[in-house]
């Protein structure tokens, strides 16, 4: 097995690969990755070394690994497969046919990593990359994009909390959430109440293209760079993600004309716009600053969304919360929980029976224990006011 797949590794090109696969490779050698759908394209190619790396996830490797991503099978499997589709062993019956292999994926908007980048940003790139790697070039732009972003943030933050809550919103996050004012404060929730007037405030303040590049406002197609709107019309109550204490990306729930009922097709939620860079995206753990403080085998307790995260910490418990299956953290980020005694309380539903079939899957594949406590109400919000 070892032999075939050193084979493999010097026959097929990582290039074949990814055609061979659906994919079609942009003249910088990007393609969409391959561990998760994106609109932009965000996995390089390189043919130099034979290889990938996926700048969205921070995951990369041979012709094998990109193989294992995109199939999500383990390595034996997928040296079989690559070696029946190649033609470098004899089929069997159940090889991979062209109708077994994924979709093509959506062909990516003209727009791609480098196209994300400011002038400065390119600069930083270019400067890096000349005297380290592409790799390391990219990570540094990433760092700067956040510094940026965290400043806008603390901003928004700050003229929206001196405008105070609606009375509405207040019965919301404390009667129907069952939030204390304290868990409030420190978790910085806030309210956009005139969405009018916060966008002027931020378009005074900074330049429209830092705005779009924080995924805050959007951008109007064919009316020039300077054009776009904040994008929070209607999820106006914004929960913050902090790490290290600064915000670092947010997300808006709907609350319009004194209600968070939202109407028939309408999200709940709306994240931040993201881009190639993959700064503003939404699969980070939430109140991920509470690990800072834990000691090595306390109880973390991993529930369903942000609101279950809050009410667990009010009522003490160490809490960090996932925002449903397709925003969970890339299954390298959940080394970060190896040192503690890890329970995951999912919501007593479909949804929550998958959550936590996924969070297993993960934890057995790193050797961790996960244990997983079942609740008698739909999720810790609703058992929460049971017991108020």
């Amino acid at each position: 097995m070892t032999d075939l797949a050193q084979i493999i590794k010097e026959r097929i090109t990582i290039t074949e690969m990814a055609e061979r696969c659906g994919y079609a490779v942009q003249r910088n050698g990007f393609v969409l990755s391959p561990y998760h759908q994106e609109r932009t394209a965000s996995c390089k190619l390189y043919s130099d070394n034979n290889s990938f790396f996926d700048f969205s996830s921070n995951q990369g490797g041979s012709v094998i690994d990109f193989w294992m991503a995109l199939y999500n099978v383990e390595f034996k499997q997928a040296i079989k497969e690559i070696a029946e589709v190649f033609g470098l062993i004899s089929p069997t019956s159940d090889v991979r046919r062209p109708g077994q292999v994924p979709a093509k994926p959506v062909r990516p908007k003209e727009e791609n990593i480098f196209e994300c980048m400011n002038i400065i940003e390119r600069e930083v790139y270019e400067e890096h990359a000349a005297i380290a790697d592409e790799k390391q070039a990219f990570k540094e732009v990433r760092l700067l994009r956040l510094e940026q972003n965290k400043e806008i943030f603390k901003d928004l933050y700050q003229y929206c909390i001196g405008r105070g809550f609606t009375q509405e919103c207040c019965d919301y996050l404390l009667s129907e959430r069952h939030l204390t004012p304290k868990t409030i404060s420190n978790f910085k929730i806030f309210q956009i109440r005139n969405y009018y007037e916060v966008q002027n405030h931020l378009k005074k303040n900074f330049s429209m293209r830092c705005l779009q590049s924080a995924g805050l406002f959007n951008r109007k197609e064919g009316e020039g760079e300077e054009s776009g709107n904040l994008i929070f019309f209607k999820h106006t109550l914004i929960i913050p993600y902090i790490f290290n204490d600064e915000i670092v990306y947010l997300r808006g729930r709907y609350f319009a004309e004194g209600s968070a009922a939202a109407p028939d097709g309408a999200s709940k939620y709306l994240g931040l716009r993201n881009d190639a860079l993959n700064v503003n995206t939404l699969k980070r753990f939430f109140n991920r600053d509470v690990m800072r403080t834990m000691l090595s085998g306390e109880r973390l307790y991993i529930v369903e969304g942000e609101f279950d995260a809050m009410v667990m910490t009010d009522h003490g418990y160490n809490a960090i919360g996932i925002p449903g299956i397709g925003n969970s953290p890339s299954a390298e980020k959940f080394h970060l929980l190896k040192s503690f005694k890890v329970i995951a309380v999912p919501d007593s539903d479909e949804a929550g029976s998958k959550l936590a079939a996924h969070l297993q899957k993960i934890f057995n594949e790193r050797g961790m224990e996960l244990f997983v406590k079942k609740i008698p109400a739909k999720d810790v919000t609703e058992l929460a006011g049971v017991r108020v």
